[in-house]
């Protein structure tokens, strides 16, 4: 399995980031996620970007539905975390 950070920080994501750069400091709102190929193979940035504007645990279980409506044949794992 592949696992892939993806940073959704109000309309721009970063994919596969080491960390969090110091010049650019967590914030509220910001929105982690941490997925699978399973998930990020089939679904386009933009698709997760839209899925994780949603409450983190709704947005979990909706990227999930998409990964498994877009065809995925790999198990599916995500963890949506939200700065408060």
């Amino acid at each position: 399995m592949t696992a892939v950070l993806t940073i959704f920080r109000r309309e721009r994501m970063t994919a596969n980031p080491d960390m969090v750069p110091e010049d650019q400091p967590m914030e509220r709102g910001d929105v982690f996620l941490l997925c699978g190929d399973g998930l990020s193979a089939v679904l386009a940035p933009a698709h997760i970007a839209m899925l994780l504007a949603a409450l983190a645990e709704a947005a979990c279980r909706a990227l999930i539905d998409a990964a498994y409506a877009a065809g995925s044949r790999d198990n599916i794992s995500a963890v949506v975390v939200g700065v408060l």
